[in-house]
């Protein structure tokens, strides 16, 4: 065997052996201590609404909202549900037709610069609803739920270790 050889299969068993010590140690560590995945252990049990990253398991101002506030906001976040399907439809189409252009024999640049004029029209609309439906949910909310609302808006709790504006306000139903 070459000197190479040799040092290719050293390595090989080393690894090997550091593996099959490590396997067994780390599998009872992981046996009942909370710890989950492939390792053992149970999950801990986690309120379904808390949130991973952050021990608080919501904000201040949506944990004091009223039953009619509720109410009031689950019809709103549910008209611009609808409103976003549809525009995210739409740009989804003109995105479509754009490359159909682009990858035309003979492409018409201003067909394209169109075609990009309408998706830019069509995203700017998204904005303007997104940013319309924050000021309507910072109407219906007392003086205190605002300022909570408004340091979860601007981003304060994700920047002291939240999650929660990984996807926007009101974790995703803005955001995006």
């Amino acid at each position: 065997m070459t000197d190479l050889r040799r040092r290719v299969a050293a390595t090989a068993l080393a690894v090997g052996a550091a593996l099959a010590l490590s396997l067994p140690a780390a599998a009872q560590m992981g046996a009942g201590s909370g710890m989950s995945g492939p390792m053992g252990g149970e999950k801990a049990a986690m309120p379904e609404n808390a949130c991973r990253k952050w021990p608080m398991a919501e904000p201040a101002w949506r944990s004091t909202l009223t039953a009619e506030q509720r109410v009031k906001m689950d019809r709103m976040h549910l008209a611009l549900k609808k409103e976003m399907n549809l525009l995210e439809g739409k740009i989804g189409l003109r995105k479509a037709e754009l490359k159909n252009l682009v990858t035309a024999d003979m492409p018409d640049e201003k067909e394209i610069h169109s075609k990009i004029d309408e998706i830019i029209a069509l995203k700017k609309e998204m904005m303007t609803k997104k940013y319309d439906h924050v000021v309507e949910l910072r109407g219906i909310l007392t003086p205190e739920q605002r300022t909570s609302f408004d340091m979860m808006f601007l981003g304060w709790m994700h920047h002291m270790g939240g999650g929660m504006m990984s996807k926007g306000p009101m974790g995703g139903a803005i955001g995006r």
